[in-house]
């Protein structure tokens, strides 16, 4: 009996824990947060700190307040951090313990962008100074031709490159790896841009806009927006004053985030790592870094921790099925998967996971009530490994 009720109460503390936001480290101003694998990084007004992928012990590493870090992007066995001070871009070859100058080394820059297909090819966007370009990873820069607007965010999708700019110069695209610019029809300063399940998202002073193609943009909240990120077809966003949104649905629809926050803190820096959400304060109405657990938030839940012998990738239960399906995954070593629903078209329809996860055993659900009946396609990708399976909805 005394085993029976300690369970519960352990249940009902970690699903208190998983449903509020939780202050990890009381940390001055935050300008950009980022993971890999292992570590999660957290750029502030004191330097850069680090901590395990959980983010809930945090030490400052050996950038420190000269460089007020202010943008990150890891890649394939390197990292970037670009300097908001005017040093330019750093780069990390064993996960942030000694860093290096590169030959962008005097301008102050706020974003970063490595081409995931390519991680030689890189992107920094400056203040003032519009974007750069690498082509050997990040060691040796050029600038491009747009070159003399701020550059808050980038964001790079197949072929296209986005840049989000200051000064109301709204979004800029380039087809060609930033040969050539073009101005989007979205004015305004646009601080964070993401891309999710068909969707791009910009965050802006003027609020948070989607766009199916980039070029025609709808406005979805009027909140003043700082930070995205994204878990699935879950948008986080972080607000000047108002905390954290949060989208359902790739950022048709938004409601607040903050149990456990002040609702008018602003929040000028997200990321995800491992299965929490990390959130930065910009200073106004608090400051720290924080962190929630989201697996309520998702249909991606780990059933085991063992280390599997091999990936693999289950064939659905129930199939036929209405509404609802679920099937296990394998992953044998951590690293990058992804896991997208397609139907009979293979069209994408909806993406379950796309981002670092630990080896370990993974059970997914899928709720296709949005979805008409037909043969629908799921396929798991990581490391090398990918194994395509089909299901039947049937209503």
């Amino acid at each position: 009996m005394k085993k029976i009720l300690i369970l519960v109460f352990l249940t009902l503390f970690n699903s208190f824990s998983f449903a509020q936001w939780e202050l990890v480290y009381n940390a001055q101003q935050v300008f950009v947060l980022g993971s890999t694998l292992s570590s999660v990084y957290a750029g502030t007004s004191s330097g850069l700190y680090k901590a395990g992928s959980d983010g809930a012990s945090w030490s400052l590493t050996s950038l420190n307040t000269t460089y007020n870090p202010s943008a990150f992007f890891p890649a394939p066995g390197y990292i970037l951090v670009g300097a908001g001070s005017g040093h330019g871009v750093l780069k990390s070859t064993n996960d942030g313990v000694t860093w290096s100058t590169t030959s962008l080394n005097n301008k102050a820059v706020i974003s970063l962008w490595i081409d995931q297909g390519n991680s030689a090819l890189c992107f920094a966007g400056t203040v003032n100074n519009g974007v750069y370009k690498s082509t050997n990873s990040g060691q040796n820069w050029t600038q491009t031709p747009l070159n003399n607007v701020t550059v808050y965010s980038l964001l790079m999708v197949g072929s296209s490159l986005m840049a989000g700019c200051g000064n109301n110069e709204g979004i800029y695209l380039s087809n060609n790896e930033g040969g050539a610019w073009s101005n989007l029809s979205l004015n305004g300063n646009v601080y964070a841009l993401r891309y999710v399940t068909n969707n791009y998202i910009a965050g802006t002073g003027n609020g948070i806009y989607i766009s199916s193609n980039g070029s025609s943009w709808t406005q979805k909240s009027t909140q003043y927006t700082l930070a995205l990120t994204s878990v699935g077809d879950s948008v986080f966003a972080g607000t000047q004053n108002s905390g954290i949104l949060l989208s359902t649905n790739r950022g048709s629809n938004w409601t607040s985030y903050n149990t456990g926050l002040n609702p008018s803190i602003g929040i000028g820096a997200l990321c995800r790592s491992y299965y929490y959400i990390i959130a930065g304060g910009n200073g106004s109405g608090g400051n720290g870094i924080f962190r929630r657990n989201y697996i309520f938030l998702t249909v991606i839940n780990q059933i085991s921790a063992g280390i599997p012998e091999k990936f693999s990738l289950s064939q659905n239960y129930p199939n036929p099925f209405n509404p609802s399906t679920g099937f296990e995954f394998r992953v044998a070593e951590s690293g990058f998967a992804n896991l997208t629903i397609y139907n009979a078209l293979g069209s994408k329809v909806e993406t379950l996971l796309n981002g670092p996860v630990k080896a370990g055993v993974y059970k997914a659900e899928w709720n296709a009530s949005s979805y008409p009946s037909g043969v629908y396609f799921y396929r798991l990708n990581a490391d090398g490994f990918s194994e395509t399976k089909k299901m039947m909805l049937v209503k």
